[in-house]
């Protein structure tokens, strides 16, 4: 029969202030029998961890107890336990050996994931406050507890020793379960806080470590709305694997050329020949040439994946130049600049007149004629520029009376 589809991760915390080897918690997945069990040790009773643990190692490695045969599944796990107390009791005082004489005290759930004609089940049983949560989209069922105040003080245990009285009742529970569906198994301080919120089961299904475990209960913890005690929590996914991907080899490859090959046709009777040592080596070089082949086809298929992705390159880049081709003729066009008229030499066609210097030159000036065109010098005397000019050489515009005075320098005839 194949296995079924889950997957699985569990962790425990101890008691604020203690160490993980101090956890009394313990919890155990075959994943062959597709079964999976936790239990929680009673605090108060001698050795609870060791007790717990073994319970759960019985649960995995034996078949689901019934009701009915639940003493008799017990008897091994107690015979075992006294085995190792008895081993225990030959290398300690009197006094040590009174100590281990009481009884250990844990509850249990033990479940597993049955095929049956109609779908595949999760069926499970248990003694205490242990629980086992269902967990179907955005709906959380629980077993054997269904809410946050149906927990005591003092649950349900199994004891280690025999008792003459009758066990602890037997619980059973099951359920259908579907792909994606999921199942939270928890000992009871985790349990009483995920019944108590509706939201609490959301933020453990998001945990993928012990760590972040740890941060969760010590942080509930502080609140107030966790009790401080041990913690085990097993997280089971019931999912199909994600499919293999097929590596491409020879094989596969001499496979999917095998596949499309064409049909061989009939032969026809041909007359009965002699085998030849030529023959004989194409037989042998079949393999070879298969071999070869299915190379020849790898190096095909790799050729024309390049060629695609050079084509989609060089497709992509002119599709990019166009694009920025028509973004910029969307652009507005920059003004145009205005041109400057070039330059041109001032000709002087007024009437200057002549004056002896700078300063004097009013009305009593004499008009000049200038020969050629004059240099300009608008805003300051020649002679600060040039003392070599002679006195006698300045003329002033009378023609414009509102402009600043404009000096020249001129050849006087």
């Amino acid at each position: 029969m194949p296995s079924l589809p889950f997957s699985y991760r569990g962790w425990r915390v101890p008691k604020a202030g203690e160490d993980i080897a101090d956890c009394q918690d313990a919890y155990c997945v075959a994943e062959e029998t597709t079964r999976f069990a936790i239990s929680d040790g009673a605090t108060q009773s001698y050795a609870a961890d060791a007790w717990a643990k073994l319970l759960v190692k019985h649960a995995c490695q034996r078949e689901l107890p019934s009701e009915t045969d639940f003493q008799n599944w017990l008897s091994e796990a107690r015979d075992e336990w006294q085995r190792s107390r008895n081993e225990q009791a030959k290398q300690s005082s009197s006094w040590w050996t009174q100590v281990q004489a009481r009884d250990a005290a844990a509850t249990l759930v033990v479940g597993e994931l049955q095929r049956r004609a109609d779908g595949v089940w999760w069926a499970a049983v248990a003694v205490g406050d242990s629980c086992l949560m269902h967990i179907r989209g955005t709906t959380l069922t629980s077993f054997p507890l269904a809410s946050a105040s149906e927990f005591t003080r003092e649950p349900n245990t199994i004891l280690s020793g025999r008792r003459s009285g009758s066990e602890p009742p037997l619980l059973t529970g099951s359920g259908r379960m579907e792909i994606d569906d999921k199942l939270i198994l928890a000992t009871d301080a985790l349990a009483k806080w995920i019944l108590g919120s509706q939201t609490a089961w959301r933020r453990l299904l998001t945990i993928a470590s012990e760590q972040e475990l740890a941060e969760l209960v010590e942080s509930e913890r502080a609140t107030g709305r966790m009790v401080n005690d041990d913690v085990a929590i097993v997280i089971i996914d019931f999912s199909p694997p994600p499919p293999k991907r097929q590596a491409l080899t020879p094989s596969v490859m001499t496979e999917v050329i095998a596949s499309t090959a064409p049909p061989p046709e009939e032969s026809k009777e041909q007359p009965p020949n002699h085998t030849s040592v030529g023959s004989q080596l194409s037989d042998r070089s079949v393999p070879w040439i298969t071999f070869l082949s299915s190379l020849v086809a790898a190096a095909l298929i790799s050729a024309v994946t390049a060629a695609m992705v050079t084509q989609h390159l060089v497709s992509k880049t002119l599709r990019d130049d166009n694009l920025v081709r028509r973004r910029g003729a969307m652009r507005p066009s920059a003004a145009p600049q205005p041109t400057l008229p070039a330059a041109q030499p001032q000709s002087f066609h007024v009437a200057w007149f002549h004056c002896p210097s700078q300063k004097d030159c009013g009305a009593s000036a004499q008009p000049l004629v200038l020969k050629q065109p004059a240099k300009v010098f608008p805003k300051a005397d020649p002679h600060s520029q040039s003392s070599s000019l002679p006195p006698g050489t300045y003329a002033k515009s009378k023609t414009q009376p509102k402009a600043p005075p404009r000096w020249i320098q001129i050849e006087v005839p």
